[in-house]
């Protein structure tokens, strides 16, 4: 049940610090070296477009972070030698962190640059900005050549990711943009606003001047003068176990004044300004607000046979959650009732089960017959993830920790103790990832479940 909000970031410095540190001293134990196997290197040689994933253990005699790689076939392929590894890149690249600088290594772990840099980001479209003390510039990794190649020399105080060939650029909280070559491609005179994304989507990008948002062409020219409000060109669900990132919407709600409209991406006006709020479409339906009510739209401003309601959240998986008085129900695609509005929270259909709240009792639905459900004992479960397994609170614990069950609501791997975890999809598949702890050894390492919800990954204590 999502009662919280946090973004998880595993690849931020700290996270083993604070989860592992705040649960190893609340429950007592003794800081002392744990010796450890299976962090070792196999001595297979691994392929150049081989999928390695980032894992981590945490040393808390030295309150230090061991970072390194394993391989799908669940072996060590680049030691734990890193202060932090993110993932590998369609380039079959990473970026990997030593002695608070950064560097980039292929699988087989050799070195693309040296561990120098004061910042490396990827970009897309195999470039890479780096700073250094002597260099701030674009490079382009040569896969040919198995190298690469110095494209510009620049200096920004953020680049963004490539979009349909160019990034959007700041500079003295102004904003441009550059192409693939570095180049000034449209002059830096857009106003910069924090967290707003001036990306290219569909030929066409947002842009503030001033107070008021503009679309612009690929030639820097106004398509349409800035006039908006606000609009919202990118936008996230949050489920218990992912967020997830959509964009390049056919029909972008924006705001003039205190009304909420929809436009297609040049800014041809679909559906006039008439909503107090508007949110994206979803499998062709949107969540509007109108007179102090919620309801939904389909792409035509077709408003569904519903009185409205004081809560509702956007369709996911064809389901819709939503609330009168204090009770939730669920509804489908066509305004259908599919559960009753008598429980205090309803989750995310995932799986074709969905989590129901009364009280404390956890019930969780086959969505296609509701009278099929089981419960659990934790009082505070998670909607199912794609991996086989879901996770609840550890109410046992004296810090917020979780514990796992399977799609049928037995609790599977109890030596560990998830302190946190999220779903990821990396390299066309899906797994957990997942920061564990085992009191039996006092070990804590990040890993893995995959997509069938099996551990790949674990560090042993050496008896």
């Amino acid at each position: 049940m999502k009662a919280r909000t946090v973004i998880i970031t595993f690849t931020l410095i700290g996270i083993f610090t604070f989860f592992t540190i705040v649960y190893y001293l609340t429950n007592g134990y003794a800081i002392d070296y744990i010796p450890k196997n299976n962090i070792e290197k196999t001595p297979r040689v691994r392929a150049l477009d081989e999928v390695l994933l980032p894992v981590a253990y945490y040393e808390f005699d030295e309150r230090r972070e061991y970072w390194g790689y394993i391989d799908t076939y669940v072996e060590v392929a680049i030691p734990f030698e890193y202060e932090e590894t993110y993932d590998f890149d369609e380039n079959y690249l990473a970026i990997v962190k030593k002695n608070n600088r950064y560097g980039l290594i292929n699988t087989r772990g050799e070195k693309i640059l040296n561990t120098i840099y004061h910042n490396i980001q990827y970009l897309g479209e195999a470039i890479y900005y780096i700073e250094s003390v002597n260099f701030s510039g674009l490079i382009k990794y040569n896969d040919n050549e198995k190298d690469y190649d110095i494209i510009n020399e620049i200096k920004y105080d953020l680049v963004s990711k490539f979009s349909e060939g160019l990034a959007y650029v700041v500079l003295d909280d102004m904003v441009g943009y550059i192409d693939t070559q570095g180049n000034v491609a449209i002059d830096i005179k857009f106003t910069y606003h924090e967290g707003f994304n001036y990306s290219f989507m569909n030929g066409y990008a947002f842009v503030y001047h001033d107070n008021k948002i503009g679309i612009i062409d690929k030639n820097g020219d106004y398509v349409v003068e800035p006039q908006f409000d606000e609009v919202i060109n990118e936008y996230i669900i949050s489920l218990d176990f992912q967020d997830i990132y959509f964009s390049h919407f056919e029909m972008i709600p924006f705001r003039i004044d205190n009304k909420w409209g929809y436009m297609a991406p040049n800014g041809a006006i679909i559906l006039e300004p008439f909503y107090e709020e508007a949110y994206p479409f979803f499998d062709g339906i949107a969540r509007v607000k109108k007179y102090n009510k919620y309801n939904y739209i389909r792409s035509n401003g077709e408003v569904f046979q519903l009185d409205g309601f004081k809560i509702a959240k956007d369709f996911y998986n064809g389901y819709a959650v939503v609330v009168i008085d204090t009770k939730a129900g669920l509804i489908d695609s066509n305004g259908e009732l599919i559960i009753q509005y008598a429980y205090d929270y309803i989750g995310s259909v995932n799986q074709g089960r969905v989590l129901t709240v009364n009280k404390t009792i956890n019930k969780y639905l086959n969505i296609n017959d509701v009278e099929d459900y089981f419960t659990i004992s934790s009082k505070v479960g998670d909607d199912f993830t794609d991996c086989g397994v879901f996770f609840a609170l550890n109410e046992k614990d004296s810090y917020q920790s979780y514990v796992i069950y399977d799609y049928q609501g037995n609790r599977v791997y109890k030596e560990i103790t998830p302190l946190k975890y999220i779903q990821i999809n990396y390299h066309n598949k899906t797994y957990i990832k997942m920061i564990a702890y085992e009191e039996a050894s006092n070990l804590t390492y990040l890993t893995y479940l995959d997509e069938n919800g099996k551990l790949l990954w674990k560090v042993y204590k050496n008896e």
